[in-house]
Order: structure tokens, then C-alpha cells, then sequence
């Protein structure tokens, strides 16, 4: 029997607490981590097998933010109970934006949250199906261009990371090297459809957690 109050007091002490599932073979480990360039604290459950030889093999792992113990505890132990039983719970991503807020995690972070579901309500397609869909691994290092100037304009950082992709794209109507001016100039144009796509990924994320 997993004791909730042994595995929180463990959890404080910064170590991690490791138990079997009923057929010995499988395993769950619980654990405190940091997460992000803010080393947020968050809980951590990895779900895995265990091998003789190289120990816990991890199959899945999920995040909980500080608070959610109880929510993790009691995903440990139905984990315990049921091998076969559906792991839920956060991605690192989700756990900083859910701890943190759209506007305050890294711009990588930012755009793989929203830049789909912004996307879509510009070209009515996602990344992907306009055969773009590694513009943030291409192009998101050149954003740190904007890291100072952009706030200094009234445009939060990451907001500004989104829009400038859209320089790549037909949205773009004048030589690229007038991006940043492009970009303030149609901050207000694209304001509502940022913010529905950053609406839209915090409600599923709600609904998720």
C-alpha cells in the first residue's frame, strides 16, 4: 500500500519514490523536477517497464504543476492498480505555460502552442498542410532579434516571434529586411486572431489538466 503522505514528504526532500505495478514488471516513478528557463517546480511521472539489466525503462512521462499533487498522487496509484490504464497528465511545455502564461515562456514554447492554431485562422490551413510546417525550427533563432525591441514598441516578445514567421509567408508584401517595421505595422490587423489562438490553446489546456 503506497502511503500519500510518505510520498509527499519524500517529494520535499527533493528525492523520488519509486513503486512496482501489481505484475512486477511494470513500473511508475514519481519524482520533482524543474522545468524551463524559469526552473519552474513541477512533479514528474514517468510510466515504464523494468529490466534486470538496465533498470526502469520509460515508456511515458507526464507533468503536474506543484499543486496538483493530489492529482498526480492519485495518477500513480490507478497507474499501480491498472498497467493498462490511460497516463494523463501535462507535457513540459503545458506544465511552464500553465505555470507561467503564454506571454512569459520561451518563444519556442509560444509558437508550438499557437502557431497552428493561429494558422489556421489566417490561411485556413495549418503549417503542415501549407508545407511549412518546420518554420519554427528554420527561422524561430532569428526572433531574438526582436527580444529588446519589440516590448520597447508596445508588442509582447512572443507575439511578435508569431508574426514575424508570417514574413515567410504571402502575408508579407514588401523586401523581407522591412520586417520588423512590417510587423509593428500589422500588429492591431492580426491582434484578434492572436489572441483567439492563444484563447483556444489555454481552454484545452484547461480541459486537459
Amino acid at each position: 500500500m503506497v502511503c500519500k503522505d510518505q510520498v509527499a514528504e519524500i517529494l520535499q526532500s527533493q528525492e523520488f519514490f519509486i513503486t512496482f505495478c501489481e505484475d512486477g514488471v511494470n513500473k511508475v516513478r514519481i519524482s520533482t523536477t524543474q522545468v524551463g528557463f524559469n526552473y519552474i517546480d513541477v512533479i514528474q511521472l514517468d510510466v515504464g517497464s523494468h529490466d534486470d539489466e538496465y533498470g526502469m525503462c520509460i515508456s511515458t512521462t507526464v507533468y503536474f504543476n506543484k499543486d496538483e499533487f493530489d492529482k498526480a498522487f492519485s495518477m500513480m496509484c490507478d497507474i499501480i492498480k491498472n498497467s493498462n490504464i490511460e497516463v494523463c497528465g501535462k507535457t513540459r511545455e503545458e506544465v511552464e505555460i500553465a505555470s507561467l502564461g503564454l506571454l512569459e515562456v520561451s518563444h519556442y514554447t509560444y509558437l508550438d502552442a499557437v502557431i497552428n492554431l493561429f494558422w489556421v485562422k489566417v490561411f485556413g490551413k495549418t503549417t503542415s498542410e501549407m508545407f511549412c510546417g518546420g518554420i519554427v525550427s528554420a527561422h524561430g533563432d532569428k526572433c531574438y532579434d526582436y527580444k529588446r525591441s519589440m516590448p520597447k514598441r508596445g508588442i509582447p516578445f512572443n507575439r511578435s516571434a508569431l508574426l514575424f514567421l508570417l514574413t515567410y509567408t504571402k502575408e508579407m508584401d514588401r523586401e523581407k529586411h522591412f520586417s520588423e517595421e512590417w510587423v509593428v505595422e500589422n500588429y492591431d490587423k492580426y491582434l484578434p486572431f492572436i489572441e483567439q489562438a492563444e484563447k483556444e490553446y489555454l481552454e484545452k489546456l484547461t480541459k486537459k489538466a
